[in-house]
This record gives structure tokens, C-alpha cells and sequence, in this order.
């Protein structure tokens, strides 16, 4: 594969793993707020605003962690002689375990 064409995949894995482990939080953090004693009204608001808050912020977050730390996190993996492939293939299996559990199912039955 070409290395442009590496480089693009390396990033569209590290948006896809960056809005999984964002909906996670969201979801947590939307949860706290349901279980709040806040009142209804103000439980929907503040969920609302969890959303905007968490994509919008992992937006930013992640423009900014591909266009300034990726080169510098590739470099050193290359020095370590590791692939970025197998770090993406951990980091996705990790997040699938994550969802799985969170689903409460076993898909390895």
C-alpha cells in the first residue's frame, strides 16, 4: 500500500477508535445525569449538552492529536519496530471487549 494511502487509513483507525472510547464516556456521563436528582426537565438539558460537549470536544481533540502527535507517535513506533497496524488491532479489540461487556453479551460463545 502505498504510504499516503497508509497514512489515511492510520487515520480514519484513529477517528473510528477515538469516537468509540468517546461514546463510552458519553454514555457514562449522559447515565450520571439520568440517575441525577436533578429535575426532569434539567436532567434532558444537561444530557443534551453532555452530547454536544463530548463530540464536539472529541472533534477538536482529535484534529488536533492527528495533525500534531501522529507523525511523533509513528516515529517512535517505528523505532521500536512496532507495526501501527497490530497497536490498531489491539486498541479495536480492546474496545470491542469494551462493548460487548457494556452490551452484556459474549460473542466468543
Amino acid at each position: 500500500m502505498p504510504k499516503k494511502d497508509g497514512l489515511r487509513l492510520h487515520a480514519a483507525l484513529l477517528l473510528a477508535e477515538t469516537v468509540l472510547v468517546a461514546n463510552v464516556l458519553k454514555e457514562e456521563t449522559v447515565a450520571l445525569v439520568v440517575r441525577s436528582s436533578l429535575d426532569p426537565w434539567l436532567r434532558v438539558v444537561f444530557s443534551m449538552a453532555v452530547v454536544v460537549g463530548f463530540l464536539g470536544g472529541f472533534f477538536l481533540l482529535v484534529q488536533r492529536l492527528t495533525r500534531d502527535t501522529v507523525g511523533a507517535v509513528q516515529g517512535a513506533l517505528r523505532r521500536r519496530g512496532v507495526d501501527r497496524v497490530l497497536v490498531h488491532a489491539l486498541l479495536l479489540g480492546g474496545l470491542y471487549l469494551l462493548y460487548a461487556h457494556r452490551l452484556g453479551l459474549a460473542p466468543w460463545r
